[in-house]
């Protein structure tokens, strides 16, 4: 195909698109193409193609697409077949065309016959993870209200440690990790277009099969934590692979959007929440996709700034739900030490998470956020306060609880540092500094400094995406984590006995009473020391190969939040895991419309945001129910700048 595009004048007012005819695609040849000029008034027949780079991906897609095409239409004149593609069917260079084209975008995928989702070709591991992928949704297409796994023994080769079975896992594994996934464009044509047919090379699978099988998936996965179903531990692997929370988080949207193929203005943060964390070239592409889902006044415009367009897109956020959940994305302190002259570090830095994302290290980068899941932190403090938040032009303002200052920043955790020893002496250096505050301390039984031991806030801080999950599926975390901290050697090469290091952490196992080791455990970690949850910690405890051989994927929170955030210790006697680059005196603070605590800076009588921080039993209200509520000196009104 000529490296030369030529683009004529589209007409805004007929609602014209451009559409590729493909007039040669010979696998021995260059591709031919000419333009075809069609209104979407007209309803015209084409196919829309998506996919991640038009550098890589093009040539192979357009050679590839006609077949796919034909595999869904067999009975069709291949004459017939023409392409939209965004990336060649809008002239990027022409902002006016680019704006128009965009408002289009919602027409263009639902009124497509059909959308391929170019995957790649030659990629490794992909053609089977469709294949294997295909399967189970076949098999489990008739457990509409049940979950069984009786099926797996039709397939022994799949859960076997040989060759082929790496390959099959690597496969998977690949398919979960495409760049693919992370693009708010990809997700937008996903959502919207109504057959879909995902390819890689020769090979494809109709979007309905893969949510099919990524639905039974995550039914599984929750059946067998809730208890209600065994799975077999040579089937675990299953649960590890992430992609399935892709696939499933779009066909949960699909859903909700139907039957309008649009979502109410008010959905503008069910939004924000699913799809915030993909990632555009341009962050006005960010806002335009997420915007349009939405029945909203806002007119795609490339001509605006990046900050008028966020200013925008955060005026009417904030009207339409008094809500700052959109400070996840916001602040300097993740990715710098300073703010960011170009914008008021309230608005979602989407290029910098972009950026980030598409680095070396981005595959950790979801993992590295804290989770919008974890309740409302802000519950029951700012009832006397209805009309904040409010945005006034470059501020934005809110009311505030202030909690505590930061008093010491911590190092980063490496990696390998459940091996070298430095885990082991952050931990019980702060259990240290925990028995000094507490022997000295006057403070109220209600102040929440006294309220959990060091090594649960360590332990929840590293493992945050599970504070929402049931007892039963943390607890076997938090034995993993603290044998971790038993068995491994020091930095000094000397290994202490399992009771020196039981004294240093102040937990006595010894205890004489036949539940005392379940209830010492329990107790450090904060879990209910409910009969159930004693006799499962007992029985962990009882199986020897797990005390010998604890789950390090346990760890797995540490090295993702490791990356972005570390650890403060607090004008409070707590810890709080904060965005990397906050300094000492910064202040941790709860605003009203903000699920999660978050960082503050000041300036003068202003403040900025470093970025939202996880301080372990602050973050479901536990604030109103202390002394802190009462102190009038705490709360404040404030701008944000």
């Amino acid at each position: 195909m000529s490296s030369h595009l030529l683009y004529t004048q589209l007409d805004e007012s007929r609602c014209e698109i451009r559409l590729l005819r493909i007039l040669s695609d010979r696998l021995d040849s260059a591709v031919e193409c000419k333009w075809d000029i069609v209104s979407l008034q007209d309803k015209p027949k084409f196919t829309a193609l998506f996919l991640l780079s038009v550098t890589k991906n093009l040539a192979a897609a357009l050679r590839y697409a006609r077949g796919h095409w034909q595999t869904a239409y067999p009975g069709r004149d291949p004459g017939e077949f023409r392409i939209w593609a965004d990336a060649l069917s809008i002239n990027q260079d022409n902002l006016d065309e680019r704006s128009s084209q965009v408002q289009l975008m919602r027409s263009i995928y639902s009124d497509a016959e059909l959308m391929i989702a170019w995957l790649g070709s030659g990629l490794e591991g992909i053609d089977s993870a469709l294949e294997k992928l295909t399967i189970i949704a076949e098999e489990t297409e008739q457990q509409v209200n049940q979950v069984s796994i009786g099926w797996f023994s039709k397939y022994p080769s799949w859960f076997i440690k040989d060759d082929d079975a790496v390959r099959m896992w690597t496969a998977f594994w690949n398919f979960s990790e495409l760049d693919y996934w992370r693009r708010i464009w990809i997700f937008q044509e996903l959502l919207l277009g109504t057959n879909i047919l995902f390819a890689h090379g020769t090979t494809n699978a109709p979007h309905r099969k893969l949510f099919q099988a990524s639905d039974w998936l995550r039914r599984m996965i929750k059946a067998n934590d809730a208890g209600l179903l065994r799975v077999p531990e040579i089937y675990t692997d299953l649960f590890t692979l992430t992609g399935w929370f892709q696939l499933d988080r779009i066909a949960e949207a699909r859903k909700r959007m139907q039957p309008l193929r649009v979502l109410p203005t008010s959905d503008i943060e069910y939004l924000y929440q699913r799809f915030g964390d993909l990632v555009a070239t341009d962050p006005r592409d960010h806002v335009y996709a997420l915007l349009g889902f939405l029945e909203t006044d806002i007119i795609p415009d490339y001509k605006l700034s990046v900050e008028e367009v966020l200013r925008s897109y955060i005026d009417l956020y904030v009207r339409t739900t008094k809500s700052l959940v959109f400070l996840h994305s916001a602040g300097f302190g993740r990715f710098d030490s300073v703010p960011n002259d170009s914008l008021p570090s309230w608005v979602p830095d989407f290029a910098k998470c972009s950026e980030y994302a598409r680095s070396s290290r981005g595959s950790q980068f979801g993992a590295a956020l804290i989770s919008f899941d974890h309740g409302r932190a802000d519950k029951n403090l700012f009832n006397d306060c209805p009309d904040l938040p409010q945005k006034h032009g470059t501020r934005l303002q809110s009311a505030a609880l202030f909690v505590a200052r930061i008093q010491t920043m911590h190092h980063s955790l490496p990696e390998m540092s459940y091996l070298d020893g430095t885990l082991y002496k952050f931990v019980c250096d702060m259990v240290k500094c925990y028995k000094l505050e507490h022997s000295n301390s006057t403070r109220s039984d209600s102040n929440p400094s006294k309220v959990h031991h060091p090594l649960s806030q360590i332990f929840w801080a590293l493992v945050s995406n599970l504070v929402t999950e049931s007892e039963h599926g943390a607890i076997p975390h938090a034995i993993a984590f603290l044998m971790i901290l038993l068995i491994h050697p020091r930095a000094n090469g000397h290994c202490e006995t399992d009771e020196d290091l039981l004294q240093v952490l102040e937990l006595d196992l010894g205890l004489s009473t036949e539940n005392g080791v379940p209830l010492a455990i329990l107790n450090a970690f904060s879990f209910l020391d409910t009969p159930g949850n004693v006799e499962y910690v007992k029985k962990l405890v009882d199986e020897q190969g797990y005390l010998g051989h604890p789950h390090t994927m346990v760890l797995k929170g540490l090295w993702a939040t490791q990356v972005l955030f570390r650890f403060a210790s607090l004008s409070i006697g707590r810890l709080a895991l904060v965005p990397q680059y906050s300094q000492a005196g910064d202040i941790l603070a709860i605003l009203k419309g903000c699920g999660v605590p978050i960082i503050l800076r000041e300036k003068g009588d202003d403040y900025f945001v470093v970025g939202i921080c996880f301080m372990y039993g602050l973050m479901y209200g536990e604030a109103g129910l202390t002394d802190l509520s009462q102190r009038q000196d705490c709360f404040k009104v404030i701008d944000l700048v």
